[in-house]
C-alpha cells in the first residue's frame, strides 16, 4: 500500500507538472501570438497611415504650389534689360545717370555667340562673350554656365520677362538677392533667375504682368 501510494503520488506529481509546463508554454504561444498579431496590425495602420500622409502631401503640394494651371501661356517674352549703361559711365549711379549714357540692350539673336564674339559692344557687356565663346574646348554654343551677366550701372530697372508668378524673392548667400520668376511659355513651365540684384521690388506670390519691374542691378 505504501508501495503504491509513493507510486500514484509521484505518477500525479509528474502529470501535474507536465500540465502546468504545458499550460505554460501555451499561454507563451498565446502571448507571441497576441504580440505577432499586434504589431502586425500596428505595422498595417502605419502603413496606412503612411500611404494616407503621402497622398496629403501629393494633394496639398499642388494646392500650395500649384501645377501651373492658373499661369498664363506667353507666346513670346522680353529681355529683363530695355536699356543698360555704356562702359563709360557704368561706374554712375543708374537714376542720376545722363541720357547720353543710356543705350539699348544689344541682342544677341539667336545664341549666335561666335558671330558677336570679337565685337567690342557686346564683350563689354555679355560675360558669355568674355569667358565662354571663344575658340576653346568649351562648346561654343552653350558658354561657361547656364546663365549669363550682363553688365550695368547699379540701380538699372529689371524687368519679368514674361506674364507669372513670383516663385521666391530675397537675399542668397551664393548669388545675393536673388528673384526667381515662375512662368509658362508655349505650354511648357519655366523658371527664370534673377540673380546679384541691387534691390528686389517684388515678394513671393505676386502675380507680374510681361515687362514689369521686379528689381534693380
Amino acid at each position: 500500500m505504501p508501495r503504491r501510494n509513493a507510486y500514484y503520488n509521484a505518477y500525479h506529481t509528474f502529470h501535474q507538472k507536465l500540465g502546468e509546463r504545458i499550460i505554460r508554454r501555451h499561454h507563451r504561444g498565446r502571448r507571441v501570438e497576441k504580440l505577432y498579431n499586434a504589431t502586425t496590425s500596428f505595422s498595417r495602420r502605419w502603413m496606412y497611415a503612411g500611404e494616407l500622409c503621402l497622398a496629403l502631401l501629393f494633394m496639398t503640394s499642388t494646392v500650395l504650389f500649384g501645377n501651373g494651371e492658373h499661369l498664363p501661356n506667353n507666346t513670346s517674352l522680353v529681355y529683363p534689360l530695355y536699356q543698360i549703361s555704356t562702359l563709360e559711365c557704368r561706374t554712375e549711379q543708374w537714376e542720376t545717370m545722363s541720357d547720353d549714357c543710356k543705350i539699348p540692350l544689344p541682342i544677341i539673336r539667336g545664341a549666335d555667340y561666335v558671330t558677336f564674339q570679337n565685337e567690342k559692344i557686346y564683350t563689354d557687356i555679355y560675360s558669355v562673350l568674355r569667358g565662354a565663346s571663344y575658340t576653346s574646348p568649351r562648346d561654343q554654343s552653350m558658354g561657361a554656365h547656364y546663365a549669363t551677366d550682363i553688365s550695368s550701372a547699379k540701380g538699372t530697372p529689371l524687368y519679368a520677362i514674361a506674364d507669372g508668378e513670383i516663385y521666391s524673392a530675397g537675399y542668397n548667400s551664393a548669388y545675393g538677392n536673388v528673384v526667381k520668376l515662375k512662368f509658362k511659355y508655349k505650354g511648357e513651365i519655366l523658371y527664370a533667375v534673377y540673380a546679384h540684384m541691387d534691390s528686389i521690388t517684388v515678394k513671393a506670390g505676386d502675380l507680374v504682368k510681361k515687362g514689369e519691374i521686379i528689381g534693380k542691378v
